[in-house]
């Protein structure tokens, strides 16, 4: 789906009731939604998310872009 460095951490979120960790494919617009308990993929959502955090970590991974 990506390299690593494609993906960024968005924090933490419920899913369906579970405690997520979530991380964010800014080429596909997917977020996945990471149990903390188990590690196990819980679930997906496709599409634009904006949201502050979102703003924040896109501004943060277009600045590392630009460092190369």
């Amino acid at each position: 789906m990506g390299k690593p460095e494609g993906f960024a951490y968005e924090g933490r979120a419920d899913f369906h009731g579970t405690s997520c960790h979530v991380v964010s494919h800014w080429e596909s617009w997917t977020s996945l939604y990471i149990a903390v308990e188990d590690g196990r993929v819980r679930g997906m959502r496709s599409g634009a998310l904006i949201t502050p955090k979102l703003k924040h970590s896109m501004i943060a991974l277009l600045g590392r872009k630009g460092e190369r």
